[in-house]
């Protein structure tokens, strides 16, 4: 449309769904000043070439039948970022910022945060689970896992992945089957009594106290 350029409201919420494929070329913000509010994408391909921005208040759910993939520098910035759906789930993007991430997803999910991060409940889900698919988590500050992350569908499970330039806090379950689940931490791991790591294999990289 001449002269408007992406999708912007005054801190109020966005909803797209697309019957097929939904690809982001043009920024969406739903920030005035600086609230926001919630953007909510579903598609059968979610594809982000830009910015999703839905400030200090506002939440990001991206529902998706075959996966998502971010190109560089198009980032999330949102207070927290609910994924579900198919497919991979590739957010890698160095600028994502998100405070919380709840996931429930049918394929591998690799996330990447510039800030501190938490896998918590957003919604309706709570936690991180994939069925016997990989997950990647690297964050620029600390990561705390108040809720679970599960990768195991019946038995097998697979890989949980862990970078983090700041403390790891396991205050719930890592499950990963048969997977290895890999911390590489720069400040650290402290784990809450009573919960578990359930794996083949653990590995242990970084620096602090494990």
């Amino acid at each position: 449309v001449a002269g408007t350029s992406g999708i912007s409201t005054q801190d109020d919420a966005l909803d797209l769904t697309a019957a097929g494929a939904l690809t982001v070329n043009q920024l969406i913000d739903t920030v005035a000043a600086v609230n926001g509010a919630d953007v909510r994408l579903s598609a059968s391909v979610v594809t982000l070439n830009q910015d999703v921005l839905a400030g200090t208040t506002g939440s990001v759910r991206v529902n998706s039948a075959g996966g998502v993939t971010q190109a560089l520098g198009a980032d999330i910035i949102a207070a927290s970022l609910e994924l579900l759906g198919t497919g991979n789930f590739v957010l890698n993007g160095a600028g994502n910022d998100v405070a919380t991430l709840a996931a429930d997803v049918n394929g591998t999910l690799d996330y990447r945060g510039a800030g501190a991060l938490v896998v918590g409940t957003v919604g309706a889900t709570s936690g991180v689970s994939t069925r016997d698919d990989a997950v990647t988590l690297t964050t620029g500050g600390a990561l705390t896992l108040s809720q679970a992350v599960d990768t195991v569908d019946v038995a097998v499970g697979a890989d949980v992945t862990v970078v983090s330039a700041g403390l790891v806090s396991a205050l719930a379950n890592v499950t990963a089957g048969t997977g290895t689940v890999s911390v590489d931490s720069q400040a650290g791991v402290a784990q809450a009594g009573g919960t578990a790591i359930t794996a083949a294999n653990l590995r242990l990289l970084g620096v602090g106290a494990f």
